[in-house]
């Protein structure tokens, strides 16, 4: 096929005819290189012509996860892949108001598991006791929802490290979370007792960053180049040239091929035109010097002229008028030639 890492189940082979082939009894593949081969039970001459379509991976199990360059160009599209480790997004962690009140978030530190799990989470505080922690069935006045599974509510596990009978501030909040169909403790939240306690309605935002997984999948879709035609017409006016005024010589002018000391012909350019166009130079007078025709790329907004005349003289000296007309519109603009 001329393309390697095929997507296993993605080829469809047919004959000329509209004869579909069946892997493994008119052909077999090797998907990591992309090859074909034909069986002799396929009932397919040789020379014939056959339809092969498939998916393949242009990049494959890159490790080039830290933003570099390297990753390979495929079908225009150029990737730039930044991998993160599992941790708590400090920046975007915290009290969602006014509450001040110190903290720390770690890995749970105690529980079934102790595994962190790439999840945002919702640790919501009431006036009044609206669940019991995991366990020992102290009566908690927090609930604590994974945001990240559609607002899931989840059990938490706070120790009553002084028998009391109550939650307070210094004690721990551990998540609890099904990780499959285990019991895992992943996240834990610690307040510094600082003699405040959070108010009813007070929320704790947990963000973390997210590694890849397998089960993420990313899509690209790309829109061909076109021209606007609206805005095609209003940048008519960014047209110009370069060098304006011209005197003597311009940098970008090519040496004699010859004579690489000597100058080889005088060059302007005429800048941001359209795709397509007509450019016409006229004296002062009215007379017509040279006439230009551009139809090009859309990225190709540049036409050159070497400053001969259409009767190949060497333009003189003086101040010129352009006109430039396209589909989109015309544009007038001047230049001069400075000795």
């Amino acid at each position: 096929t001329g393309y390697r890492n095929l997507v296993p189940g993605s080829l469809r082979i047919s004959t000329a005819d509209g004869r579909s082939l069946e892997n493994d009894v008119h052909f077999t593949s090797n998907p990591a290189t992309g090859t074909i081969t034909i069986l002799s039970d396929a009932g397919v001459d040789a020379g014939s012509e056959i339809l092969t379509t498939f998916q393949y991976a242009p990049l494959y199990k890159s490790g080039l996860l830290g933003g570099e360059e390297a990753n390979l160009v495929f079908d225009g599209m150029h990737l730039f892949v930044q991998d993160d480790p599992l941790e708590v997004n400090a920046e975007e962690s915290g009290w969602v108001g006014g509450t001040d009140i110190p903290f720390e978030v770690r890995v749970a530190s105690t529980g079934p598991g102790r595994i962190a799990q790439p999840f945002d989470y919702e640790v919501r505080f009431h006036a009044e006791n609206v669940g019991s922690s995991f366990s020992n069935g102290l009566p908690i006045p927090i609930e604590v929802v994974n945001l990240t599974q559609a607002n899931l509510p989840i059990d938490v596990f706070t120790p009553d490290l002084n028998r009391n009978g109550v939650w307070d501030v210094n004690e721990r909040i551990i998540f609890l979370e099904m990780i499959g169909n285990t019991l895992t403790a992943t996240w834990e939240l610690r307040l510094t007792d600082n003699g405040s306690r959070p108010a009813d309605g007070d929320v704790f935002l947990l963000t973390t960053r997210k590694p890849f997984s397998g089960k993420d999948g990313f899509s690209f879709r790309t829109t061909g180049a076109a021209t606007e035609a609206t805005l095609a017409t209003q940048e008519l006016s960014d047209i110009y040239v370069v060098p304006n005024p011209y005197v003597a010589t311009a940098s970008f002018e090519p040496r004699n091929p010859i004579a690489r000391t000597e100058r080889g012909e005088r060059r302007l350019y005429f800048a941001n035109v359209p795709r397509q166009c007509t450019i016409r130079i006229y004296t002062l007078a009215g007379e017509l010097v040279e006439t230009l025709y551009h139809d090009s790329t859309l990225d190709d907004g540049k036409v050159f002229w070497d400053m001969r005349t259409r009767d190949n003289m060497n333009l003189a000296y003086g101040l010129y008028i352009f006109h430039v007309d396209s589909p989109e519109g015309s544009f007038v603009g001047k230049f001069a030639v400075i000795k």
